[in-house]
């Protein structure tokens, strides 16, 4: 399969159903890759989707943390084992 360099905001928006702006601002906080020639930006998708699939990751980690840390502070232990057992692996 060939990899897919040098695409535009408005590329990564339709595979990724979001908008242009919202590709840019990712690659300006630094969240995604990419490369800026002047006004212009640049990505490559292997890199991006690698990038998307951390954050993800990262957000998915966060949610289980706080749901962990909400049912502790409740005091309810069979909260916690349900929200383990209906996690996806």
């Amino acid at each position: 399969m060939e990899q897919e360099h040098n695409l535009k905001p408005s590329d990564l928006a339709k595979k990724y159903q979001c908008s242009a702006r919202h590709i840019q601002r990712l690659a300006e906080t630094g969240q995604i890759p990419g490369v800026r020639l002047g006004n212009l930006w640049r990505f490559n998708a292997d890199e991006v989707r690698d990038a998307l699939k951390e954050i993800q990751a990262r957000s998915r980690k966060r949610e289980s943390q706080t749901s962990d840390a909400v049912c502790a502070s409740t005091g309810n232990e069979e909260a916690v084992d349900h929200w383990h057992d209906r996690r996806p692996e």
